[in-house]
């Protein structure tokens, strides 16, 4: 199926109607053309995006457009990130700002002077002095063996000379990074050390004051890394699409239940007397053990045909695909007649 090409055009479709509100969106002093720009190139630079939903891509770069942060370009300045969602078996796109994007938005916001993170080795000196006078010290050996990482801080230097700084032990980052559902994979697993100075920069953040587009950056960080759904910051702006999303959502929900029903159905009345399976019965079985792979992408696809003639286009291409057995796409085609009747429905 062609469907990276029918998600780069539906969400090349959203961005191009809601382009005047779109740059609405943007915070006052970044280039609106160029960020625009970079948003639509996306797709060149992650090409497992179209494996998203669109209105989640859109989404994604609207909260992108919204906090002034260019996604997946040059700049490193953030990232849309693929997530599985296992209720509705679609992959989303979410929104994640990077520590060097962070960084930015930390000047921008003008109280900001000097903000850096940085990790400290078990054969660097460093002293931590609370009370009265806090203070930091660090002397890292740049130009010999600095031995294992111990730990990292984040210090901030404000306009009128005042400071303030975290630490964070290597046991509190690992804490963080298993609360994350990407942990073991995803940001953590290729840039653990950029991922570890974003954290403690996150914290110390927490008691330092911060423009609306950082405060938004944070929030939406933190719900992508706990695997919580991440909002639209100019939600009222784009209600028609989000909400159109989330009908699709139930119905892919509800499309994917009734196949795993039929998948069990014929399962039990494909096995003989002797409780072996025909040949039938074990297509059937292997089509229950793909039905969070393959299917699913034909499932989400039927979900969210909106004509007679896609459904039409669909069938013809359901009946060229070799790959599927004939049980799989007795379900599919059942799916199809659910679907055909609700377009009927509704017209």
């Amino acid at each position: 199926m062609n469907q990276a090409i029918a998600v780069k055009d539906s969400v090349d479709r959203m961005l191009t109607s809601k382009r005047s509100e779109l740059v609405k969106c943007v915070p006052a002093g970044v280039d609106q053309d160029r960020l625009m720009r970079v948003c639509m190139n996306v797709f060149l630079n992650v090409p497992k995006i179209s494996e998203c939903t669109p209105a989640s891509i859109f989404q994604a770069i609207v909260n992108s457009l919204a906090v002034g942060l260019e996604p997946n370009s040059a700049t490193q300045q953030a990232y849309l990130v693929p997530f599985r969602d296992n209720r509705s078996g679609t992959t989303k796109a979410q929104f994640m700002p990077s520590y060097r994007g962070l960084i930015d938005l930390c000047r921008r916001s003008g109280e900001m002077d000097v903000i850096y993170a940085a990790a400290v080795h078990e054969k660097d000196p460093f002293k931590v002095t609370k009370g009265t006078s806090p203070s930091i010290f660090h002397e890292p050996e740049l130009f010999s063996e600095r031995g294992k990482i111990f730990g990292y801080y984040a210090v901030i230097t404000y306009r009128n000379g005042s400071k303030d700084f975290e630490v964070m032990t290597m046991a509190e980052i690992d804490k963080v990074r298993k609360t994350s559902k990407s942990g073991g994979s995803g940001p953590w697993g290729s840039w653990p050390e950029e991922m570890a100075k974003k954290t403690v920069l996150k914290r110390l953040l927490k008691r330092c004051p911060v423009s609306t587009p950082l405060a938004n950056a944070v929030e939406l960080d933190h719900r992508a890394s706990m695997g919580d759904p991440q909002a639209c910051i100019a939600n009222e702006r784009f209600a028609d699409i989000i909400e159109k999303d989330a009908v699709v959502e139930a119905e892919v929900i509800k499309t994917r239940e009734h196949a795993s029903d039929m998948t069990r159905r014929i399962n039990e009345e494909s096995t003989d007397d002797g409780g072996e399976m025909d040949n039938t019965a074990k297509g059937s079985k292997e089509g229950q053990e793909t039905v969070g792979g393959q299917l699913d992408e034909w499932i989400s696809v039927i979900a969210r045909c909106s004509s007679m003639d896609d459904l039409a286009a669909l069938e013809m291409e359901l009946d060229g695909e070799s790959s599927l057995s004939a049980d799989q796409k007795g379900m599919l085609k059942t799916a199809m007649d659910s679907k055909c009747e609700q377009i009927k429905g509704g017209e």
